[in-house]
């Protein structure tokens, strides 16, 4: 529930985003590795997938996404969310 809820999230806050915000993602889609199968099928569930990867673990998504950590910290500071580190 935890992990759906997250990865719900992730899509909100990509699709509230500017439309320069969602064209990086996109972009960047073309970069990434994606971290399931259902996170290639596009650049939407990508993000998705990504952010969620990213709050529970995110030094797993950094070493295993690196485009995909990347374009999460570019969204959460367009969002003004700290995120800590790694």
């Amino acid at each position: 529930a935890q992990a759906t809820a997250r990865h719900e999230l992730g899509h909100r806050m990509h699709m509230r985003a500017p439309w320069y915000i969602q064209t990086q993602v996109d972009l960047s889609f073309a970069k990434a590795t994606p971290i399931t199968k259902y996170g290639a099928s596009n650049s939407q569930e990508w993000f998705a997938e990504s952010y969620a990867m990213y709050r529970e673990m995110p030094d797993a998504l950094k070493l295993h996404d690196p485009e995909g950590f990347r374009i999460v910290r570019y969204v959460l500071d367009h969002w003004g969310i700290q995120h800590g580190t790694p």
